[in-house]
Formats: structure tokens, sequence, C-alpha cells
């Protein structure tokens, strides 16, 4: 199962961030956009994953991390999204 196939799953079954922490915690869906997080994740910088939708499904659009990355900055441990911004908390 693909990473957003799990995150997907995941935000439908659980409406409370997971333990952990780890990829799929937290989504901001937007038009033809997702936005699954990985705010914790062990020895890579926090990371924001964008999915788009393409023809033939949902495509990986893109990533965000936090510009400095020292470790356990929580980068998008909180995400919202409108017509022109996008809010990452850490």
């Amino acid at each position: 199962m693909s990473k957003l196939c799990l995150a997907v799953a995941m935000t439908a079954l659980v409406g409370a961030p997971l333990q952990a922490q780890q990829f799929g915690a937290y989504s901001a869906i937007h038009d033809d956009e997702i936005l699954i997080s990985e705010p914790v994740d062990q020895g890579d910088p926090a990371t924001v994953y964008i999915y788009r939708r393409a023809v033939g499904g949902w495509e990986q659009a893109g990533t965000l991390m936090a510009p400095e990355h020292e470790g356990g900055d929580y980068f998008g441990r909180f995400l919202a999204v409108d017509d022109q911004s996008l809010i990452v908390g850490g």
C-alpha cells in the first residue's frame, strides 16, 4: 500500500493524531491537492508531502521541510490551507 493510500485511510479512521506522530499524522485537503505531514521521522527532517490530482490518479508534486533542521522540530504538526495561504505548524 502506498504512503498516500495509507495516510488517507488513517485520516478517515483515526480522528486524532497517531501517537507516534509519523507519516499521515496530519493532513489538509484543498481543491485538487492533499498535504500529508510526517512531523517525526527517524533521522530525516520532518516533511510535508504535497500530492496533486492527475489524469491517472494522485502524484507527488513536492515536499516542504523546515528551513533549518536540528531534529525534533515537529514541522508539519499542524496544517491549514486556503486559497491564498498555507500554515505549517511546528
